[in-house]
Protein backbone atom coordinates (compact mmCIF):
# COMPACT_ATOMS: atom_id res chain seq x y z
CA UNK A 1 0.00 0.00 0.00
CA UNK A 2 1.14 3.47 -0.73
CA UNK A 3 0.93 6.88 1.35
CA UNK A 4 -1.82 8.12 -0.57
CA UNK A 5 -4.36 5.04 -0.01
CA UNK A 6 -3.19 4.56 3.23
CA UNK A 7 -4.14 8.26 4.24
CA UNK A 8 -7.60 8.03 2.44
CA UNK A 9 -8.35 4.44 4.61
CA UNK A 10 -7.63 6.94 7.83
CA UNK A 11 -9.88 9.72 6.38
CA UNK A 12 -12.83 7.26 5.46
CA UNK A 13 -12.56 5.34 9.40
CA UNK A 14 -12.75 9.18 10.86
CA UNK A 15 -15.88 9.83 8.65
CA UNK A 16 -17.15 6.63 9.92
CA UNK A 17 -16.41 7.16 13.61
CA UNK A 18 -16.89 11.40 14.08
CA UNK A 19 -20.19 13.00 15.71
CA UNK A 20 -19.28 16.00 14.97
CA UNK A 21 -19.40 18.21 11.53
CA UNK A 22 -16.76 17.61 8.88
CA UNK A 23 -15.89 16.80 5.36
CA UNK A 24 -13.41 14.00 4.50
CA UNK A 25 -11.61 17.55 2.45
CA UNK A 26 -10.71 18.69 5.37
CA UNK A 27 -8.37 15.96 6.50
CA UNK A 28 -6.41 15.96 3.19
CA UNK A 29 -3.36 17.88 4.11
CA UNK A 30 -3.20 16.11 7.01
CA UNK A 31 -0.50 13.85 7.35
CA UNK A 32 -0.45 10.26 8.12
CA UNK A 33 0.42 10.47 11.59
CA UNK A 34 -1.93 13.44 12.44
CA UNK A 35 -4.89 11.35 11.27
CA UNK A 36 -4.03 8.55 13.78
CA UNK A 37 -4.10 11.08 16.51
CA UNK A 38 -7.62 12.01 15.49
CA UNK A 39 -8.72 8.25 15.14
CA UNK A 40 -6.90 7.78 18.56
CA UNK A 41 -8.51 11.26 19.76
CA UNK A 42 -12.16 9.99 18.46
CA UNK A 43 -11.54 6.78 20.29
CA UNK A 44 -10.84 8.17 23.79
CA UNK A 45 -13.77 10.63 23.65
CA UNK A 46 -15.84 7.17 22.42
CA UNK A 47 -14.65 5.08 25.04
CA UNK A 48 -14.95 7.74 28.00
CA UNK A 49 -18.77 8.79 26.43
CA UNK A 50 -18.15 12.53 26.16
CA UNK A 51 -19.09 15.03 23.58
CA UNK A 52 -17.14 14.71 20.70
CA UNK A 53 -15.94 17.83 19.53
CA UNK A 54 -13.95 18.24 15.88
CA UNK A 55 -10.32 19.53 16.05
CA UNK A 56 -9.01 22.70 15.86
CA UNK A 57 -8.71 23.12 12.13
CA UNK A 58 -6.12 25.87 12.29
CA UNK A 59 -3.44 23.80 13.82
CA UNK A 60 -3.50 21.46 10.44
CA UNK A 61 -3.75 24.46 8.30
CA UNK A 62 -0.51 23.90 6.09
CA UNK A 63 0.80 26.18 3.20
CA UNK A 64 3.29 23.50 1.72
CA UNK A 65 1.82 20.23 -0.07
CA UNK A 66 2.88 17.66 1.53
CA UNK A 67 4.87 15.91 -1.13
CA UNK A 68 6.80 19.14 -1.28
CA UNK A 69 7.57 18.56 2.28
CA UNK A 70 8.57 15.16 0.98
CA UNK A 71 11.22 16.06 -1.75
CA UNK A 72 12.51 18.39 0.60
CA UNK A 73 13.33 15.74 3.45
CA UNK A 74 14.77 13.53 1.07
CA UNK A 75 17.53 15.55 -0.04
Amino acid sequence: MDDESIKLDYIEYIMVDKKYKAESHQYKEWTISELKEEIARIQEMLDKKIKQTPPVWSKYKKNVPEKVLMLKRMK
